[in-house]
Parts: structure tokens; sequence; C-alpha cells
């Protein structure tokens, strides 16, 4: 049987059961039944998509080059470095956004260590919400609070920012689970916050901020959110936490890594990128918004309609907002829109800068619809229960009839099978048969496995040119670079743009030869080189 007969089977399988269970409990309504029969098979559909992009994740050079920073700070080597020192990394985020990732040290290949990077973002992205899904869940409507987490996970499965961001190595990923988690901390619990989880709070929106420099307005959002809903002397109490925390994390990594280098790598050189061509700026803002809207429109009527369903007439905002915690989601997701603005209209920025509010929105939306689900207004309840249904069939209608999740699917499984032959593992293979003269010029991780040594990236030097930054020296180039540097790889079989060629920085680099069991690679060599054939060269190419 092939996979995708082994999906067919195990998501009906999972539906029957589910559905046979649920059918025996009287408490439950058809309506009820029907969500419960339905979750297995919509949370299959998400461990489906997991299971592809763990099994894909190799073939993706942006998560080696990612997740090269935390391999790398294991091993001991400097990843912030200074103007005229290396090496010279694709790296413009802070360093919990290379912590997070560390246990993918542990790991004997690059492909383990990405399969269990990508197995970490996904979960941290998924579990603030299922915590407070399980924290503010009924008893006797558990199903309602499963259902919820499914839809979210669906919904970082087909939304392309919160799919870019979750489901790969990502700084955006850190940044969402350190955000959610300090909203979870302030919404679950209590009414009147606790020093404990106003603690608590406080460290993971730091967290966060020392991930990715957007979610910097958390730390704004939330005590503005507890003026709103509890008063001023509330909010004095977050925001005083907040500063405390984050001056104390701040020191420790100030003085961990320095402030001149993390200040050129965090602010200077993402900040000094240029805007993507537009007539003007206001066009480009203006195209970011309407591209953000749009990304976001389904958790917006969501939102909107759990609103519109659940505020009644005569109770004060206040009162409401206590009632209805997931309003919290949203007055943070609305903070996150405008960085997230910023962020897609620099050079480099696509849709991922939108995950982070379009998590909060998404996490506001479902959560609010779950909530107006599970009230004793039967008409509300069902109207919800049935949008909830909705979203599990039509992902679970998807993945059985798209014709090209079948391809997605067994070329996963095909991805699986030959995991260590796939082309990053054929890299290190090459690069340990020349140790100490092979360059990866896009990917240092292979320089980690291979010569246990961190070279330069050319994405991070070319992040430093686009900044306005001084191009770097000969001397600094050669300071961190294999000691006897004979090749020069990139990957993939097409002729790259002059930025992305070996020659752009290594003119004397121009011939293309054709390496044995380096087919998803081009490699160059010196003219001089070319016909010295070693063990696993072939011809040049023509």
């Amino acid at each position: 049987m092939n996979a995708r007969g082994v999906e067919w089977a195990l998501l009906v399988l999972g539906g029957s059961i589910a559905l046979y269970l649920a059918s025996r409990r009287k408490d439950l309504d058809r309506l009820d039944v029907v969500l419960a029969s339905l979750i297995p098979m919509a949370g299959g559909v998400v461990l489906v998509h997991l299971f592809e992009r763990i099994a894909q994740g190799p073939m993706d050079a942006w998560n080696a080059g990612r997740l090269s920073t935390s391999i790398g700070l294991v091993r001991g080597f400097d990843i912030y470095p200074t103007l005229h020192e290396g090496p010279i990394l694709d790296f413009m985020y802070g360093p919990m956004a290379a912590l997070f990732y560390t246990p993918a040290a542990l790991a004997d290949s690059p492909s383990s260590a990405i399969w269990i990077g990508i197995t970490l973002s996904f979960l941290f992205a998924v579990a603030p919400f299922a915590w407070f899904a399980a924290r503010k869940s009924e008893p006797r409507k558990r199903h309602l609070s499963a259902a919820a987490v499914v839809c979210f996970g669906l919904f970082c499965t087909y939304d392309a920012g919160l799919r870019m961001a979750a489901w790969s190595i990502h700084a955006d990923a850190p940044a969402m689970g350190f955000s959610g988690l300090a909203c979870v901390c302030l919404l679950v619990g209590s009414d009147r916050p606790s020093s404990r989880r106003l603690f608590l709070t406080a460290l993971f929106a730091v967290l966060a901020v020392w991930s990715k420099q957007p979610a910097v307005l958390i730390v704004a959002s939330l005590p503005l959110y507890l003026w709103i809903r509890d008063g001023r002397q509330q909010a004095i109490r977050c925001a005083l936490w907040i500063g405390g925390v984050g001056v104390v994390v701040s020191l420790v990594f100030v003085l961990w890594f320095g402030f001149e280098d993390l200040f050129l790598s965090m602010f200077r050189i993402p900040f000094g990128h240029p805007w993507k061509q537009s007539s003007s700026k206001f066009v480009a803002l203006l195209e970011s918004c309407l591209r953000i809207s749009w990304a976001s429109r389904f958790a917006i009527a969501l939102i909107l309609g759990a609103a519109a369903t659940s505020y009644p007439r005569g109770k004060s905002l206040r009162a409401w907002l206590h009632e209805h915690p997931w309003t919290g989601f949203a007055w943070v997701g609305i903070f996150m829109i405008p960085t997230a603005v910023l962020g897609n209209v620099k050079i480099g920025g696509s849709v991922s800068p939108f995950a982070m509010a379009t998590w909060f929105l998404a996490a506001a939306g479902i959560a609010g619809l779950a909530q107006v689900a599970a009230t004793s207004q039967r008409v509300r309840a069902q109207l919800a229960g049935v949008v909830l249904a909705g979203i599990m069939a039509f992902a679970i209608g998807y993945e059985l009839g798209a014709p090209s999740r079948r391809e997605a699917l067994e070329n996963a499984a095909f991805q699986l099978r030959h995991r260590s032959d796939n082309p990053l593992e054929q890299a290190v293979a090459f690069a340990r048969a020349h140790p100490g003269e092979v360059l990866f010029v896009s990917n240092p991780l292979i320089g980690l496995y291979s010569d246990d040594a961190l070279y330069h990236s050319f994405k991070g030097i070319l992040d430093r040119m686009v900044s306005g930054l001084t191009p770097p020296s000969p001397e600094l180039l050669r300071a961190h670079n294999p000691p006897r540097l004979r090749y020069l790889a990139t990957r993939g079989t097409r002729r790259p743009n002059r930025f992305q060629r070996p020659d752009f920085f290594y003119p004397d680099f121009d011939t293309h030869i054709r390496p044995e069991r380096m087919d998803h690679h081009s490699v160059w060599v010196r003219a001089g080189d070319s016909g010295k054939h070693r063990p696993g060269i072939t011809s040049p190419r023509s």
C-alpha cells in the first residue's frame, strides 16, 4: 500500500472509532457527535503535514542555514561577529532564536538536527494555544477544546505566513511561542493576576523580544490590555514586572554576547535594509496592509462573529472582557500588525512577518468561537459548532481530494526512505571526503558537521552589503573559510544570479565541475584545478 492509501485508511479508521465512541455518550447531541468524530480525522491531517515537513526539511537549505547558529553556539563559536571579525552569518535575530534550537545539537547528522528543529517549531507554535484551551474548557465540553486546538493547527497548516513560521526553523517560532505564553499567563487563572503570573508574563514577553525584534510591541500591548480590563493599578504592576525582568534578561545577554555585536546584527543590519521597489513608501505600506488584511480575513471574520454573538447589552466592557479572555489574543494581534507591515515592505520580507499578528488573530477567533459553542444559548452554540465542524471537514476533504496532496505525501515518504542519502547528507559526505577544502557558500551547517568549523555565509555577507556596510576584506573572507579552499558549492543546479555565484566574491573560481553524487549542487573550482581530478570529481561542466 502506498503512502496515500495509508493516509486514507488511518483517517477513516480514526473517524469511525471516534464516531462510535461519541455516539455512545448520552450527554452529546448530534452536532457534538459530528464534532467528536471529525477531531481525530482533522488532527490526522495536521500530523500528516507535520510528517511531510519533517521528512522534507533537509531539502530546504533555509532550515540548515538557520540551524547553523544554534549548533555553532553549542560548539563554542561566536554567532554575533563584529564588522571586522567573523564568521559572517545570515542571522539578524536575538540570542533566544539560537538558544531555542540548541537541542538539535544532540543529533549526529544534519538531517536529524533539522527534524528536531522542525518538531520544536511546530510544538512551540501550538502549545500556548493548547494550554489556553485546556485551562478554559468545561469538563463536559472537552471535545470543543480539542476541536479548537485542531482548528488552530489547521490554521498553522494552511495559512502561508503561519506555515512558513511554524513548520520550519525560524526565529518566528520561538517569538510566537513565547509571546503566546506571555499572553496565556495573563489570561488564565484568577481575575487579578498574581505576582507569579506577572513574573512569568514578563519573562516570556521579554524572551519573545529577544527571539525576534518585531515582537517588541507585546511589552506595550499586555499592560494596556490590563488597563482596559482591570484598571491602571494592575497595568502599572504588569509594566513594572516587564521592565524589571527586561533589564535583568537584557543585561545577561549583553554581558554574554557584547552590546556592539548584538546591536550590529539585531538593529544596524536589518534597519539598514532598503524597502522593496514601489512608487512610494506610502504605496508600499498600503500594499502591505492590504496583504495582511487578506491573509487574516478568515481569522478576522471569526473574531467579529464571536464578538457579535457574545457581547450582551447592559453589561460593562470590563465584565465582558473578564468573561471572554480570548479578547486578549485579539488585542495583542492588532498590536502586532504595524511591525508585520514594516517587516513585509523591506527587502527579503515575505509573508513570514505576518505570522506574529496572524497567530494571535487566529487564536482569538477560534477560542472565541469555541467559547460561543459552549454557551447555553442553543442557536448561537450550534452555529459556532457548525463553523468549527466546517473548518475541520474542509481540511479533511481537501486532504483526501486534492491531487497535489498525493504527490506531496508520496514525495515525503520517498525522502524519509532515503533519509541517509538526501542532498544534505551527500553534501556533508563530499565535504568530509575533502576536509578543509570545501565551502558551501550558503549553508554553514555542512562545515560544522564535516570540519567542525563555522564558515562564512554568503547570505550574511549580502545582508551587510544591502544595508550599506563595507564589504568584508579579502583577509576577513579568508580568515573564516576552509584553510585549503579548493571547492565552492551552492545548492541547486540552475545557474544562480550573480550575487549567489561564488565568483562574485571569488573571481578566480570560474570553472563549473560535476562531482559524483552531488546532483543537487553546483561546484566551482579554479581554472588551474579543473583538470586535477580527485576521487568523487568527474569532468568539468560544459
